[in-house]
């Protein structure tokens, strides 16, 4: 199975943290940011893709924290 790309962070938005962000949410939930392929983000240039599913599987990875 070949990934479309990789999930870069994730974190809960609320009112709250998208207040504090500076940004206005009408919509709150889980933030997800994702690093599509080359390939796909060429694709959402092109207008030929307007949206993805996100589905697949996980692997941790151990992260420094300063």
């Amino acid at each position: 199975e070949e990934s479309a790309g990789t999930v870069e962070f994730i974190w809960p938005l609320t009112a709250d943290i998208a207040a504090a962000c500076g940004l206005q949410a009408r919509r709150t939930g889980l933030l997800i940011g994702m690093r599509p392929q080359p390939e796909m983000m060429a694709k959402f240039k092109s207008g030929a893709l307007r949206g993805f599913s996100i589905g697949g599987r996980g692997r941790r990875r151990e992260i420094e924290v300063p």
